[in-house]
């Protein structure tokens, strides 16, 4: 976790703060060197929206950092994504596969009932058949 940024003695909370913070014990504002510089009152202003600024940056770095550390950045959930594409893809190999098999095991019995029926045939034929002729195989 980041530090908030260093804070200068004028640097307050916000601008009502900022300036009561100078003034001078006998409450009267104390002089800015300088004629270039700004007042009192827009410093402190300047001052507060710069404050208002660095947190709320700091706060969009933290949520980042909370985000990819719970996993949830975008590249996690392309990642995620992506996963669970291959599951659902595996799925769906396993699920066809499963179909083959099912029509392998029925043409499979289909051929074994042919091949039982076409041996029923080949008997009643060999049994219709004189005997000297038995022993000439029909195939």
């Amino acid at each position: 976790m980041q530090n908030q940024p260093n804070m200068s003695p004028g640097t307050m909370q916000n601008p009502v703060q900022a300036a009561n913070a100078m003034q001078m014990p006998g409450g009267m504002p104390s002089q800015l060197q300088g004629a270039q510089q700004p007042s009192t009152q827009q410093m402190s202003y300047d001052q507060f929206k710069d404050q208002v600024r660095q947190r709320q940056e700091q706060q969009e770095r933290l949520a980042r950092q909370a985000l990819v550390s719970a996993g949830a950045d975008r590249q996690s959930d392309r990642i995620r994504s992506l996963l669970q594409d291959v599951q659902s893809i595996g799925q769906e190999v396993q699920m066809a596969e499963n179909q083959v098999q099912v029509q392998m095991n029925a043409q499979l019995r289909q051929l074994q009932l042919i091949q039982q029926r076409l041996k029923q045939i080949e008997s009643a034929v060999q049994a219709a058949l004189p005997q000297n002729q038995n022993r000439m195989p029909l195939q």
